[in-house]
């Protein structure tokens, strides 16, 4: 699982040691000096390389940077249509202003059968009319990590968004009023004349007006947060992006492969390099969020491009000249004969994509990123089966028993902060909700915002040495469970989460989720339990 330690170069301190990431990082290279001159002897025998034929590069079309009148705006796809369609369906308790419109439908309906049959009962001097139930709302409470969503996406980037939900609690209220009142309309008309059902229905239809205007600053700001989490660019314009950064990597994995061919002066070489890879998905993300979420194409991207590929690929080339020797037999005698050996050593670090926007960007549009990131940028389909290309996940459901919460008000506190981010997105280094959440920053901002424990910012293995370590069979609510080498390459402690008992627990994985520490894969990373409080 990702995780980090690592430098928050916009909030310019350093967290303490233990980096860790989606793919494994080797220690920082030191830059190299410049090695002698290249001699212009070298033993033709002393190059052993890699003999493969190189592939053909791959022609890259970019599309036409944008007339100066194309519109500032771009045209929201049906994938995001469908997304909108999807995402409509939530928990009930969250979606206030849908539960108020609903429960006007309802009492519309009842009103509409007891005025019918009130005046009936008018007509033929007391027959009786009797209220006909309605079922449930049929909005799923599975639909609660959409919500949580929508929370992360209005919190940051959607102001009228954030002011639907700011006003659930009055839109709530109103919903109350709204069934007294139609309540009291009901038993009126059972009683009286049917010019009480007009004025009843004039009621009413307020009643519906003010459910409808509820509702609707929540819709226009849920489709508003649905356009920015779309990626400001073409598809076509994607495509290219993605297409001219992988071409440079496969020129980079050229030279990695077939250095005698970029450095053919040289008489040995020695290459040391972690594997070129990228998540299409990371890339498209950084570029919008760099741009600030201003429409872009292939062209003008590419100064971002170029910025950013510079930044993940670290490659140094060094090129020295030894003094050997050989014998060889001259006049019946052994003769040491000297010459020189031209030795090229490429070193490349791949400091990994998706580490980029903390040390590259300022909060605002970390914030962004991540946005882009929970959403694909509406494109979920477009890198599919792609690999490294990040997939869209739904977060596992897990109802925290209200027992284990009534038994310790610390660990009710820590586990109401904590499942306000399910659902977010993963960002390396992220420390707080602005910037969204990697394991250990979540780990930390829990503890302190719910007032259990101020732990400082540290990374896994900074909280692992900072807790109490306890076995697993005296492991409880609000512990925190910790795991190592689920990290290729990397050491110690690399991920971690908050224990909600029953062998579940709550991380930021990606995306927040609880999960099931029965499961193999968690078994076999399981380092141990510490304790906070």
């Amino acid at each position: 699982m990702n995780d980090v330690e690592a430098k928050d170069a916009y909030a310019g301190k350093e967290r303490k040691p233990n980096s860790s990431g989606p793919k494994p990082d080797q220690k920082p290279l030191a830059r190299a000096s410049p090695g002698k001159p290249v001699s212009e002897k070298w033993k033709k025998s002393g190059a052993s390389v890699h003999t493969e034929e190189k592939a053909a590069p791959v022609q890259v079309s970019r599309k036409k940077a944008a007339e100066s009148d194309k519109p500032k705006y771009h045209v929201i796809r049906q994938t995001v249509q469908d997304a909108a369609h999807r995402r409509v369906q939530e928990d009930e308790e969250e979606n206030t202003g849908l539960q108020a419109l609903h429960e006007s439908e309802q009492v519309t309906e009842t009103l509409w059968q007891h005025g019918g049959h009130a005046v009936e009962s008018w007509k033929h001097h007391g027959n009786k009319s009797t209220v006909r139930k309605e079922g449930s709302n049929p909005l799923s409470h599975s639909q609660q990590k959409w919500s949580m969503k929508r929370q992360y996406i209005s919190r940051n980037h959607g102001a009228s968004f954030a002011a639907g939900g700011s006003s659930r609690q009055t839109v709530r209220q109103g919903a109350a009023k709204a069934r007294n009142t139609a309540q009291n309309l009901i038993r009126g008309v059972r009683t009286k004349k049917p010019t009480v059902l007009l004025i009843a229905l004039g009621g009413l239809l307020l009643i519906i007006m003010y459910s409808i205007s509820a509702c609707t600053p929540m819709l226009e700001a849920a489709m508003t947060a649905m356009t920015m989490g779309t990626y400001p660019a073409q598809e076509a314009d994607v495509r290219a992006a993605e297409a001219i950064y992988a071409q440079k990597e496969r020129l980079l994995q050229e030279e990695i492969k077939f250095p005698d061919r970029f450095y053919p002066d040289c008489d040995e070489y020695i290459v040391n390099a972690q594997e070129i890879w990228h998540d299409p998905y990371a890339l498209i993300s950084l570029i919008s969020a760099y741009l600030h979420g201003e429409e872009w194409t292939a062209d003008s991207a590419m100064p971002v491009i170029d910025m950013l590929f510079a930044w993940q690929y670290e490659k140094e080339v060094t090129i020295t000249t030894e003094q050997r020797y050989h014998t060889e037999t001259v006049n019946g005698r052994e003769t040491k004969v000297w010459h020189d050996v031209n030795i090229c050593t490429i070193s490349l670090k791949n400091k990994n994509l998706s580490h980029a926007p903390v040390y590259i960007m300022d909060e605002e549009r970390v914030g962004m990123y991540a946005l882009y990131m929970s959403t694909l940028g509406n494109m979920p389909d477009i890198f599919t089966g792609w690999p490294h290309a990040s997939a869209l996940k739904e977060p596992m459901e897990y109802e925290v028993p209200q027992a284990a919460k009534d038994a310790d008000p610390k660990f009710a506190a820590l586990i109401a902060e904590a499942e306000k981010y399910i659902g977010w997105p993963y960002v390396w280094g992220g420390y707080n909700p602005t910037t969204s959440f990697d394991c250990a920053g979540f780990i930390s901002w829990v503890y302190t915002q719910s007032g259990v424990a101020n732990i400082g910012r540290w990374g896994a293995s900074g909280i692992y040495a900072s807790c109490r370590h306890i076995s697993p069979t005296q492991a409880r609510p609000g512990d925190i469970v910790f795991f190592a080498g689920t990290i290729e390459g990397e050491t110690g402690v690399t991920h971690c989460g908050i224990y909600v008992g029953d062998n579940k627990m709550i991380h930021f994985g990606n995306p927040c989720s609880f999960a099931d520490l029965n499961d193999a894969y968690w078994q076999q990373y399981l380092a141990g339990y510490g304790r906070v409080y």
